[in-house]
């Protein structure tokens, strides 16, 4: 009896043997763009206590986040404790990294250009992390570009913006937005004269610049030249002229208008036309010629009734053929009789029968 109770006193007294904690985690991502969260999940065996030491703050949670603000390479510690209070430490070395953003920005030649003038746009970005690889770029006029350092031509006047895209190798990217960052300027040297022909000289014309102001510069086509906005020249001689009109704005911006033939002295070239030579009964036809302003413009329908004036209309009541008379005098004294032949359709008349 004695010995049955020393052998169970021995048992009472013998140590418990406890299985070790082990620390083990994983964390994602691993690597980024900062900022940067990073979520720890725990694989910890016999864990009951944690506590994590990232380099930039520590925790006590099982699966905590951080905060990573600032690019650089960061060591992960994790201490874990079992329910004897035993430990177990792990340490993973230069575990995460984060990357730097790249700051996007850039530069014109200048940002005053003339339309159709090569402007050069230089990449002025720095990388951050390891080097630039990707620019985009949106010159605001519908027009982009990849190139680091590209050459852009704006086609129409205008203020527009700009804006680039640049990505690392990291994956990390910036973006730059200048707006109302270029003005492109274009003169107009679109013109008109009052009077363009006449069956004879002299021919007095005033020639009107639409663009606005410049320095103008006038090519009569007949040796007589000009260097105002809106000029008055007079033809002397029998001739078709062509007029070329140039402008320069402050900038030294250019702008050409040739309008060729522009100018007939001695031709005829008064005519006449209808909007359809073939219509139904009652339809509208129009009738109109290129006479100038002042011009005296009869015309006779053939059906007893006439009109005047450059452009008018006719709605004929009945079917049939019609040879419309138009009588042209313009004031530089050319004249012309035009013959325009029109049918007119009458509409079908609707008829049936039933059979018995």
């Amino acid at each position: 009896m004695r010995r049955l109770i020393y052998w169970v006193a021995l048992l009472g007294l013998a140590p418990t043997a406890w299985a070790q904690p082990v620390a083990q985690f994983t964390a994602d991502p691993l690597t980024g763009c900062a900022p940067m969260v990073v979520s720890f999940t725990d694989q910890s065996q016999q864990a009951v206590a944690w506590f994590w030491d990232t380099g930039i703050g520590t925790s006590n949670l099982q699966n905590p986040s951080f905060f990573f603000a600032q690019p650089g390479t960061y060591t992960v510690t994790l201490i874990v404790t079992d329910a004897g209070g035993a430990k177990d430490t792990l340490v993973k070395t230069d575990y995460l990294t984060v990357y730097s953003y790249p700051t996007a920005d850039f530069a014109a030649a200048q940002t005053t250009v003339c339309a159709h003038e090569p402007l050069a746009f230089t990449d002025l970005s720095s990388p951050g992390t390891g080097v630039l690889t990707q620019w985009t770029w949106d010159f605001g006029d519908g027009a982009t570009s990849t190139d680091q350092h590209p050459v852009h031509t704006f086609a129409s006047p205008g203020v527009y913006p700009v804006s680039l895209v640049v990505e690392n190798d990291a994956g990390c990217g910036d973006d730059e937005l200048k707006t109302t960052y270029i003005t492109v300027q274009a003169p107009d040297a679109a013109f008109w004269g009052d009077s363009l022909m006449s069956c004879g000289p002299p021919l007095p014309v005033q020639f009107v610049s639409v663009g606005g102001a410049g320095q103008h510069q006038w090519l009569f086509g007949d040796g007589g030249t000009a260097g105002i906005a809106n000029p008055a020249h007079s033809y002397s001689s029998y001739g078709t002229y062509t007029v070329t009109h140039m402008v320069q704005d402050a900038l030294g911006c250019r702008d050409t208008v040739v309008k060729p033939n522009y100018i007939n002295i001695g031709v005829n070239t008064l005519s006449a036309s209808a909007s359809d030579s073939t219509v139904c009964k009652g339809d509208t036809i129009f009738f109109t010629t290129n006479a100038s302003l002042g011009s005296t413009v009869t015309w006779d329908f053939d059906d007893g009734t006439t009109a005047s004036g450059r452009s008018v209309f006719r709605k004929y009541p009945a079917g049939g053929q019609y040879d419309v008379q138009v009588s042209i005098d313009d004031p530089s004294g050319c004249q012309r009789d035009i013959v325009i032949p029109v049918e007119v359709f009458d509409y079908p008349v609707v008829d049936f029968t039933v059979a018995d």
